[in-house]
């Protein structure tokens, strides 16, 4: 008797290839740049020379930049330059906590669906419920109920975030699922559980990475936006959305004090989408021989 091996094809995404090329791609390497330095930042915030961001000294209100206040000081006194530092923290943290719930949890929702037949169309159309959902709508309204912090913003980012995952997730499966490696391995009489780590998980990675530098850059906008319009982070908490929202009123007299967050969140944004781009150049073998990428 013959034994037929079943193993999937080579995958067309080769970690090592990968990890190798990530200093040579320009877009990635421009990307990375900015989050390390941002990460550096909110990490070692309290050796970079700062002062406590929320101490108000009214007599210094308004003040140029100085030896001692490198970005001069907003309309209460408090240093500009220490509430960038410690402001890169909550978007940080918020960035990277949305993402992982909704890639978790997107993930798991889109296996299951893409999966077991006969729970699909129901949990697709919970997901299409979720997708109508407005993320600054659904934060008004828990932030309105539990009070404004930061879990009850991530959570309220997160789940409009969650139902596009599973569905992007749901897709790669219903693809894959249908190649012949695969059905065989179910006629042998493979497992799910083994199936899907073997077979379906290796496939979705590619393209949930790209997507979950996607929903870091959305959930950084969010967030800013939300403590602009004074529902978000608490004032005492530095936020570059509330640092705006306070300096708006002072923009003819201080226009650095708008300008200078507002920049932080243009290259967080920007570093976070070139990232994302730049991988999914390197990770999608549609594009990887007009751009260098992988083959």
């Amino acid at each position: 008797m013959s034994v037929i091996a079943v193993n999937s094809p080579k995958s067309s995404v080769n970690l090592r290839a990968v990890a190798g090329k990530l200093l040579r791609n320009r877009t990635v390497l421009f990307g990375l740049c900015i989050l390390v330095v941002l990460s550096l930042m909110a990490i070692f915030a309290s050796l970079l020379w700062t002062v406590d961001p929320a101490a108000i000294k009214p007599r210094l209100r308004l003040r140029p930049p100085s030896a001692a206040n490198w970005l001069g000081t907003d309309n209460l006194g408090r240093d500009i330059w220490s509430r960038l530092i410690y402001g890169s923290q909550v978007s940080l943290i918020v960035g990277a906590a949305v993402t992982l719930i909704a890639v978790m949890l997107g993930s798991l929702l889109g296996l299951i669906a893409g999966m077991v037949r006969w729970i699909d169309n129901v949990l697709m159309r919970m997901m299409d419920g979720m997708m109508a959902i407005p993320a600054i709508l659904l934060a008004i309204a828990l932030i309105g109920g539990l009070g404004p912090s930061i879990t009850t913003i991530c959570v309220a980012i997160a789940i409009p975030e969650i139902p596009r995952v599973a569905r992007m997730v749901r897709s790669v499966v219903l693809t894959v699922r249908e190649e012949a490696y695969v059905e065989a391995a179910v006629s042998m009489g493979t497992r799910l559980p083994v199936l899907m780590a073997r077979h379906i998980v290796p496939n979705i990675l590619a393209p949930l990475i790209v997507q979950a530098t996607y929903i870091a850059s959305s959930a950084i906008l969010i967030e800013a936006s939300l403590s602009f319009l004074g529902i978000g982070m608490p004032d005492e908490i530095p936020s570059w959305g509330n640092m705006m929202s306070d300096a708006r009123l002072y923009f003819q007299v201080r226009p650095g004090l708008m300008l200078f967050p507002g920049i932080c969140i243009a290259l967080t944004v920007l570093g976070i989408n070139r990232l994302g781009d730049g991988l999914r150049d390197m990770l999608d073998p549609r594009l990887a021989r007009s751009v260098g990428g992988i083959k």
